[in-house]
């Protein structure tokens, strides 16, 4: 089985929020600098993996494979290396950018075994840990290892925690299981998949068996896991006779994971597909994939020596949709092809319009959140939520809408400089009420300063009225129809804005 294991080894801003089907479209190979190879031709990778790992809001890369041997002949466990770096995403969310390649740690601690890992916050600490398959003891069992990263500071370490002592039984000898991290039963923390075979049993140099194994954790997502199982083949799923691997994601944007195969041990002859194991529950709300469909939706399909290996998913253009890498393999130099999942489609500037000192959407309709965020801190603006937004103070704003089919997006970020207008303890000087109003509005003023008029605007920035004030303060609005609308109120000019609802 070491063999056929090393030989598996070596070949391996805004948006119209319309959904146009599932699709998928050949965006470019190894796109944003990712090195699946080292400048020097070391250390393919066979295998890529995408987690928030220095906590920044955007997606890493990971990338592992076979290092090196110490021998060619009577191979031992020992004497087989490996490797597993990172790319630091030194972009953003939206605009993914790959820094060079570099260890994620000193004194990783490898296993003696084979190698392959799978990524995730598996304790809730928001940390990136790592379950890896698997350490091989002195008469070949196979046991999984938990890393629980317990780096802090940007030191990152790892304490090894072995699925035997948590009463998850080892793998037998000659057999060969590579894990997945994913939230299977829906219950917010993450399980256990191992894709794999068995040795053939009572069968001298038989074939040997498919399997998928799962471990459920039944813990809290925020707390340390608690993991029961092996189960056989859960949830519907059909082992293929050529001994297929699963990585997992919301493919779809239905709100469930689904899972994605390519095979280990396919035919040169044959055409090699990946394999999408829908996610459609039963009436017992259940996960089931049964409903299996070959490279849907636009994914790729590979005819004679090339092979379809190693799939991953990642959302790296933030705009709310999973895409797809594969390795395609020739049996030359594999390439690392990426393709764009179109359910979300990207956005542009353009559709920010600065209409005086309010930004507006052009993406209104049932279905849709917006929240508004500072573009120079990073962060959400608390209450801005509606289609428009009135900055108090010079600054580079954008906004993030959600569709009701799970897309979002950030738009770019456009500046915004303000003249004349009140800074935020003037304009809490200014009352407006009631707000929402039914007709008439008083305005409170306790600025000291003396207002001269009102000018009323809807979200296209119209003029509906320039009013004066009555003696007491109040205004009719009764022409208003129902909707949003933004009040300048003049000061001898300095501007205070204020947004009204007219019900």
């Amino acid at each position: 089985m070491k063999n056929a294991f090393l030989l598996i080894l070596s070949t391996c801003l805004l948006f119209p929020f319309v959904a146009t089907g599932q699709s998928f479209s050949l965006h470019s190979n190894s796109p944003f600098g990712i090195q699946f190879v080292k400048p020097d031709t070391t250390r393919a990778a066979q295998k890529i993996m995408f987690a928030d790992y220095d906590h920044d809001g955007d997606l890493d890369l990971f990338l592992t494979g076979l290092d090196r041997l110490d021998a060619f002949e009577d191979l031992q466990w020992e004497e087989i290396h490996f490797f597993i770096e990172m790319q630091e995403n030194i972009g953003d969310r939206s605009h993914p950018q790959f820094g060079p390649r570099k260890e994620i740690t000193n004194n990783f601690p490898y296993p003696v075994g084979y190698f392959m890992p799978a990524v995730g916050d598996i304790n809730g600490d928001h940390k990136t840990d790592l379950i890896i398959s698997s350490a091989i003891d002195q008469i070949g069992n196979g046991t999984p290892l938990y890393l629980k990263n317990i780096g802090s500071s940007g030191a990152n370490a790892f304490e090894v925690l072995r699925f035997d002592e948590m009463e998850i039984p080892s793998f037998v000898p000659q057999s060969m299981f590579i894990p997945e991290l994913a939230d299977l039963d829906g219950d917010g923390d993450l399980d256990v998949l191992m894709s794999g075979f068995d040795p053939a049993f009572h069968e001298e140099n038989g074939p040997d068996v498919p399997v998928f194994r799962y471990a459920r954790n039944v813990s809290n997502p925020s707390v340390e896991p608690d993991f029961e199982g092996w189960y056989s083949n859960p949830y519907g799923l059909v082992p293929h006779p050529n001994i297929e691997t699963l990585i997992a994601g919301d493919i779809d944007n239905d709100g469930d994971e689904d899972l994605l195969g390519s095979l280990l041990n396919l035919e040169s002859d044959s055409i090699s597909r990946l394999y999408l194991h829908m996610n459609i529950p039963g009436p017992d709300s259940k996960p089931n994939f049964s409903t299996v469909l070959l490279s849907p939706f636009g994914m790729p399909t590979a005819n004679g020596g090339t092979q379809l290996t190693s799939p991953a998913l990642a959302d790296l253009d933030g705009d709310g949709d999973l895409d797809l890498f594969v390795f395609i393999n020739d049996g030359s130099t594999p390439v690392l092809a990426y393709y764009l999942n179109n359910i979300c489609q990207p956005a542009s500037q353009d559709d920010l319009t600065l209409i005086g000192h309010t930004l507006f959407t052009d993406q209104t309709g049932p279905g849709f959140t917006y929240q508004w965020l500072n573009c120079d801190s990073g962060e959400n603006i608390a209450g801005e939520t509606n289609v428009s937004f009135t900055p108090m103070v010079n600054g580079n704003y954008g906004v993030v809408i959600t569709s009701d089919q799970g897309c979002t997006i950030e738009s770019e970020c456009i500046s915004v400089i303000i003249n004349g207008i009140a800074d935020p303890v003037l304009s809490n000087s200014i009352l407006v009420y009631p707000n929402p109003s039914y007709g008439w509005l008083t305005i409170q003023n306790d600025s000291g300063l003396t207002i001269s008029d009102i000018t009323i605007t809807n979200l296209s920035g119209q003029i509906q009225r320039i009013i004066q004030l009555k003696n007491n303060n109040t205004a009719d609005i009764s022409f208003l129809g129902k909707g949003f609308y933004i009040m300048n109120i003049n000061m001898n000019g300095v501007e205070v804005i204020k947004k009204l609802i007219v019900m």
